[in-house]
């Protein structure tokens, strides 16, 4: 009976709504129309309600095809369109100049928007994630030196924790899927550089409560994606398995905050007064237990999975491009067998041309959204070719593609689903190159994520002689918060000889 109402109210308000759209032409968006000559959109046609447009995408990200399918809207729609949903118009883009409008130019007139917020609230709480305007600015602040250049090039603590990763990999070609020992990894090196200490979790003795927390976390913040399409629904349709990881989460994290803060005053920390732990910074601002939790989660989800999910797409290409893992393994040679410094790192082009070129296939954050919180335009997206300026209207919701984006053939030749970092050799990438968003929430972490995979990267070519894919199957999409693979990261890897 409740599927049975919630269906029948579902018809009625899209029927309303489809025939009733909100935000009439008003007088403002009339002017903003004349100032900058924009023309009308090109539109999904709303036949039957829009429902079997809905159900076509609900049955791709059911199939992992989700992001194909969004690409292949915008090679049927153009690169920007819009579609009516529920008496809310919903802008999609993968076109550059849009995105940096919206993200830069304009960054003042977009907010997060709800949707999103309501979907992550559960999971992570009113960090900085989902926090906008002083609080966020706020927020940004307190973290910005946890990645300060000092902070960022001591490499010994990813030494460390890269050790545990190796003593967890066969080196006789045995199959291995590197992809959980990875977000393990990360978690591992996250909690240690944020908050003091680490969990350990790729140890023999880990407390099985912090294995618990990581798949419990990869689980609801997986959630988070599809919530964002239920919308209304979202807390209304039954998620017995959402709530349970949540509640595993929140328990985790309480106790790992308050075992930091009872140790604030150890030994260790004031032997090194230099470094600037998290933690310790924000409990200066606040007590309140809830306002810690999120703050905790929040660079957790940003530091832990969104490096995880690179270092992951990372090593399933490189298995199935064994010319890249040798022409890595010549420039890497140059180091002759020694851990590299972080001027060093810097050094090693081709390294950063690799990690570049994935995050163009496989961005972290494939799809963003952003809502307008006054009426303005687009420069692209109107007329015909959809190379004037459209209209956007108070509350419209811009979802843009950095997925389809990457893949765009005009803007990076036709072989833009192939994995070449050589494109990158002399390549000063513009708007079109966005794997950490941009504008004033650029992500702050960006420094220490690609150094922490340029040094898993070099140090795994240092230690392995070769890596083979031992997956047959065709890549497909895991998508929650970050993008990763499905089938996982299963290769063999053979060590070198000493």
């Amino acid at each position: 009976m409740l599927l049975l109402a919630i269906c029948t109210i579902f018809l009625v308000a899209t029927t309303i709504c489809i025939y009733y759209p909100s935000s009439p032409i008003n007088d403002q968006l009339l002017a903003i129309e004349a100032q900058h000559g924009c023309e009308p959109s090109r539109h999904v046609p709303r036949t039957y309600f829009a429902i079997p447009a809905a159900l076509d995408f609900l049955k791709a990200l059911k199939e992992h095809r989700g992001l194909q399918y969004i690409q292949s809207e915008f090679a049927q729609y153009g690169h920007t369109f819009t579609q009516w949903q529920l008496g809310r118009r919903y802008i999609w883009s993968d076109e550059p100049a849009n995105i940096k409008e919206v993200l830069t130019v304009q960054f003042p007139n977009f907010s997060m928007g709800t949707v999103r917020r309501d979907a992550a609230m559960p999971v992570i709480g009113n960090g900085i994630f989902l926090s906008e305007g002083a609080r966020w600015a706020h927020l940004r602040s307190i973290i910005r030196p946890s990645f300060n250049r000092a902070q960022v090039a001591d490499l010994s603590m990813f030494e460390a924790h890269l050790q545990d990763l190796f003593a967890h990999i066969p080196h006789d070609g045995t199959t291995v899927d590197l992809q959980d020992l990875l977000y393990d990894l990360t978690l591992d090196i996250t909690t240690d550089y944020l908050f003091g200490y680490s969990i350990n979790t790729l140890r023999p003795d880990s407390d099985q409560t912090y294995k618990d927390f990581n798949v419990a976390f990869t689980h609801g913040l997986g959630r988070i994606w599809p919530r964002t399409r239920m919308r209304f629904l979202m807390d209304i349709i039954p998620d017995p398995e959402f709530r349970k990881s949540c509640k595993v989460v929140h328990t985790v994290v309480d106790n790992l905050i308050s075992q930091s803060l009872s140790t604030r005053k150890s030994t260790d920390l004031e032997k090194d007064p230099a470094r600037y732990i998290y933690l310790h910074e924000v409990a200066a601002s606040t007590d309140d237990p809830l306002e810690l939790r999120a703050h905790v989660l929040s660079i957790l989800m940003a530091a832990k999975d969104s490096t995880a999910a690179g270092m992951s797409s990372t090593l399933y290409l490189l298995a199935r491009h064994p010319d890249v893992w040798n022409k890595l393994s010549r420039e890497i040679g140059e180091l002759n067998g020694e851990i590299p410094t972080f001027d060093q790192l810097k050094k090693l082009k081709y390294v950063y041309n690799v990690i570049n070129e994935v995050m163009r296939l496989f961005p972290p954050v494939p799809i963003n959204v952003r809502r307008a919180t006054t009426d303005t335009y687009l420069p692209k997206g109107g007329g015909p070719s959809g190379t004037k300026p459209m209209l956007v209207r108070k509350h419209d919701s811009l979802f843009y593609s950095v997925y389809s984006m990457h893949r765009r053939k005009d803007l990076w030749g036709n072989d833009a689903d192939e994995f070449k970092p050589e494109r990158f050799e002399g390549r000063q990438p513009g708007p079109e190159f966005l794997p950490f968003n941009s504008g004033p929430r650029v992500c702050v972490g960006q420094v220490f994520a690609m150094t922490e995979m340029a040094y898993v990267i070099t140090r795994m070519v240092q230690c392995f002689e070769s890596i083979e894919s031992r997956d047959k199957n065709e890549w497909k999409e895991r998508l929650g918060v970050n993008l990763s693979s499905l089938n996982g990261v299963k290769v063999g890897l053979t060590a070198r000889e000493r």
